[in-house]
């Protein structure tokens, strides 16, 4: 379902059965991932175009400007799959000699690329309009499952016992490493100057991006449920009991805290004047910002 600033239903799609990943939207359709398509809805949804495919779509697809990129395994051959967002068409596809450990990533300095880590802890880069290999990279060395993260030209990484690793995106290169030792609870978020961190003992902690260093940490009582989002100096999470807490950058002062009662499965999702959430029962909850 689709709905508007009102939170009135704008329209309900049905066909296809369950996406099988996070809906995307963009340029005025809504991109949806199920078993064997990926459909393109226009703001009405009805469906702009179908892309038919064999096999296992991966998790959290993602949108470059001009394409939807996603990973497959059809077979156990693994493949990297971008698709025109105007047309539905094939603009290129390339090989993976491993199954991919998380989705896809697009990063648009120092050169539009699309980044896939496998699970053998190598990170391939692919040149986001042509499919042509960028380079390859085994700074990781482990395998780690969960979801990077990028800002510029760098990207973050996290292993699930508490390593965090920032990577140059010209190359693949390492730049710093740390151990937090502490389990960690999900996908990092960088900023111009931070990388936020959720552990799993709900510790957000706040890196220096520059080398690693902690500058700031923050104890929210339960473990955050999906990355942080970062607006102006303010940083917005919810956690695993429906939660959201405000804090304020560098040093991540609590500044709210607000019980939804109930669990999340999306969000928190901003825009001009709102901030939303799905919650566990299907409802979506919308707020002023």
């Amino acid at each position: 379902e689709a709905f508007g600033a009102d939170g009135k239903p704008a329209f309900a799609f049905q066909e296809g059965g369950a996406p099988l990943a996070r809906p995307l939207a963009g340029s005025g359709y809504f991109y949806i991932v199920q078993a064997g398509l990926l459909n393109a809805l226009d703001s009405k949804g009805k469906i702009a175009w179908t892309f038919p495919f064999e096999g296992t779509p991966g998790p959290d697809p993602v949108l470059t400007p001009t394409e939807v990129v996603f990973t497959l395994d059809s077979s156990s051959v693994y493949q990297v799959m971008a698709v025109s967002r105007e047309t539905g068409q094939i603009t290129w596809q390339a090989a993976l000699s491993h199954p991919p450990a998380s989705g896809p990533v697009f990063a648009d300095a120092p050169q539009a690329s699309i980044l896939v880590l496998d699970d053998q802890g190598t990170l391939n880069a692919w040149n986001a309009q042509t499919g042509s290999v960028l380079w390859q990279s085994s700074a990781v060395g482990t395998p780690t499952f969960l979801a990077p993260a990028v800002l510029g030209d760098a990207m973050a990484i996290m292993e699930p016992n508490g390593g965090v690793r920032l990577l140059s995106l010209a190359d693949g290169s390492q730049q710093w490493e740390i151990d937090l030792g502490t389990p960690l609870a999900g996908t990092p978020t960088v900023t111009e100057s931070l990388v936020l961190v959720p552990a799993k003992d709900t510790y957000l902690y706040a890196l220096d991006r520059a080398n690693g260093a902690i500058k700031g940490k923050t104890r929210l009582s339960v473990p955050l449920s999906a990355a942080a989002v970062v607006v102006d100096d303010h940083v917005y999470c919810s956690d695993e009991l429906g939660g959201v807490h405000s804090l304020t950058l560098p040093a991540l002062t609590l500044n709210w805290s607000k019980s939804l009662a109930k669990g999340t499965v999306m969000g928190p999702v901003f825009s001009e004047d709102y901030w939303s959430m799905l919650a566990s029962d299907g409802t979506l909850l919308m707020y002023p910002r």
